[in-house]
């Protein structure tokens, strides 16, 4: 990844989150189930029930699983995206301009 100008490099877990995730919903608490889920699967904690969290994440290749996504752990781009969300936080969009590896700007230019 490489920043451009005032821009923070996004990893590209987070890109393909970013892109799952459209911001007509209340963004804060979609990411907070995204980083619980992400921290759930660093722990390779087993999940009683299926959501759409860990669909997402499995989905955006985030997680692997065997038999059943209820048992996943993170793969590195997981590990990358949980990394990420753990520096900037769930409100990661208003902390900054980021750029993706194809050069596309996600978040807010703060300056």
């Amino acid at each position: 990844m490489t920043t451009i100008g005032t821009t923070k490099p996004l990893p590209a877990g987070m890109k393909l989150l970013s892109l799952a995730i459209c911001g007509c919903c209340t963004e804060e608490s979609t990411w907070g189930l995204i980083l619980a889920e992400l921290e759930r699967l660093e722990r390779v904690e087993y999940k009683r029930d299926d959501d759409l969290a860990a669909v997402v994440v499995d989905h955006c290749g985030l997680s692997e699983h065997g038999v059943s996504i209820r048992g996943g752990w993170l793969t590195d781009r997981g590990k990358e995206a949980l990394a990420f969300l753990r520096e900037y936080g769930i409100d990661w969009r208003d902390k900054g301009l980021f750029v993706d590896d194809e050069g596309v700007h996600h978040g807010s230019d703060t300056r």
